[in-house]
């Protein structure tokens, strides 16, 4: 497998992410339309990967329940969840690679050894109600990451299964699954105003697969965005 230093080419933006907003009164957590990106491998000759990115933000009011698994205020995960919560929120990253099937590794009949990974930045927008029930930008705060691991999707992060379901369903293509459930926030309100998660950014999606891969090789996709829900 070829490597350089190219930077990845963006083909087109298939779904715009949807104007970042406060709706007080809407019921439940808001889950946009998904956005979605194409993006080429960081090395030369690398294959090009389709990044379907969908976030979650805890809404009208931020009230999570940091220990619970039940519930819509839950922010733990039961056993094989894979997604995040009503009440701490957070995003799914969906990947498609196309050409899988005329890598050399592939055409030798390798395995697909080792799995992917994948990282993000983020980052969170909180603060109070207004005594009119809208956004106080005075009591605003950020909580950022930088380049914070995702959790795979069950086994589909795992090249093994990205080649095998390749090989076992010959009309379609595949790609490895990802996603981020946020830990709490803890902060307080002036009495009678409410605690908001105002809107979630999400930037430099990156997915990689190791150098000792025996089909990929070393691969790093980067889906820059920024991304708003």
């Amino acid at each position: 497998m070829r490597r350089g230093n190219r930077r990845p080419v963006v083909r087109g933006l298939l779904a715009a992410a949807a104007a970042l907003g406060l709706v007080l009164g809407a019921g439940g957590p808001v889950q946009a339309q998904p956005v979605l990106v194409e993006v080429l491998a960081d090395e030369p000759g690398g294959l090009s990967m389709t990044v379907k990115h969908e976030g979650l933000v805890p809404r009208p009011v931020y009230d999570p329940v940091a220990d619970s698994a039940e519930g819509p205020r839950k922010c733990q995960l039961r056993y094989h969840e894979y997604y995040p919560t009503d009440g701490c929120g957070g995003f799914t990253v969906s990947t498609t690679l196309h050409g899988v099937r005329e890598l050399p590794g592939y055409l030798a009949g390798n395995l697909g050894s080792d799995g992917f990974s994948a990282a993000a930045d983020t980052a969170r927008t909180f603060g109070c109600t207004a005594a009119d029930g809208s956004f106080d930008w005075s009591t605003s705060f950020v909580v950022r990451t930088t380049q914070q691991p995702l959790s795979w999707v069950y086994y589909h992060g795992d090249a093994g299964w990205v080649v095998s379901a390749h090989r076992s369903d010959p009309t379609r293509e595949f790609g490895p699954g990802f996603f981020l459930n946020f830990e709490a926030v803890d902060f307080t309100c002036p009495e009678g105003r409410s605690r908001v998660q105002y809107g979630l950014k999400v930037s430099n999606i990156t997915v990689s697969t190791p150098e000792t891969n025996d089909v990929f090789g070393k691969m790093t996709w980067r889906a820059e965005g920024p991304f708003y829900w």
